[in-house]
Order: structure tokens, then C-alpha cells, then sequence
């Protein structure tokens, strides 16, 4: 198992693949400098609204960056054993299941998505995101 990509990882990507500056990074993150420096020492971790920006910057489904946005914030161990394990499932699904010749992603923005006709792929999605749910309560019930 690979280790779970953090979001100074997913930082790190989005500036090389964009060829941005920390500086440049933090004015298309709308953050400050400083933030972005706190976020590199670890001192300080993304909020939601910026890990969906850099999710957009990366043209990636945002929901493993929140959760590992999540699980860095997490105050308790089982907070963070559950965010990660979210962030790991969701990453290992987003963008690579394939059923029917249909790719299966998230949708970023529901006006995209309810442009879409219904079709198979859009089933699935709903059933995998049922799933995820259903792993999710039970690593609660599990942990709680």
C-alpha cells in the first residue's frame, strides 16, 4: 500500500505541474504568504474552501484533499484513522473505475452534473458513494 498523499503533497504536485512559486501558490489559493509558510511547517493545515481550490487548480476530484485536509486537522487519533481511511478510499476511487467503458468521477460542480444525462456511470457513482458511506459508519461504529 502506497503511503496516503498529504496536503503538502497535493501542494507540491499542484505547484510543479503548474510551475508556481510558493508565492505564486499562495495567490491562486487566496492565502497569505505567511499561510502558506504555516502550512509547509505543518503549524497551521488547509481549510475546505482552500483544499476545493486547490482541487480545482489540480482538476482533480477535491473530496481526497478535504478528507486529508480533515484527517490533519483532526483533533483525535480515531478522528484521524477514520478521515484517512476515507481520504485512502476516495483516492483509490477518484478517476479510475471503469464500468461499461464509462469513467466514473465525482462531479465538482451539481450544475454540471444535473446538465448530464442519467446513464450507467451516474448509477454507479451513487453506488460507490453509498458504499463509501456505509465503510465510513462502520469504521465509526467500529471505532467508537
Amino acid at each position: 500500500m502506497t503511503a496516503l498523499k498529504t496536503t503538502l503533497d497535493w501542494i507540491n504536485e499542484a505547484e510543479k505541474r503548474l510551475g508556481l512559486s510558493d508565492y505564486a501558490m499562495s495567490k491562486r489559493l487566496g492565502v497569505s504568504t505567511a499561510q502558506m509558510s504555516r502550512y509547509r511547517t505543518r503549524k497551521s493545515y488547509l481549510g475546505d474552501d482552500t483544499a476545493i481550490r486547490l482541487a480545482h487548480l489540480l482538476e482533480v476530484d477535491p473530496l481526497p484533499i478535504l478528507a486529508a485536509a480533515a484527517a490533519e486537522r483532526a483533533t483525535s487519533d480515531d478522528a484521524r484513522q477514520v478521515w484517512s481511511r476515507y481520504a485512502e478510499v476516495m483516492a483509490s476511487l477518484a478517476g479510475i473505475a471503469v464500468v461499461g467503458g464509462t469513467l466514473l468521477t465525482a462531479p465538482v460542480d451539481a450544475r454540471a452534473s444535473a446538465k448530464r444525462p442519467t446513464s450507467q456511470g451516474d448509477d454507479m457513482y451513487i453506488m460507490l458513494t453509498i458504499v463509501c458511506g456505509k465503510m465510513l459508519n462502520l469504521a465509526s461504529v467500529a471505532s467508537g
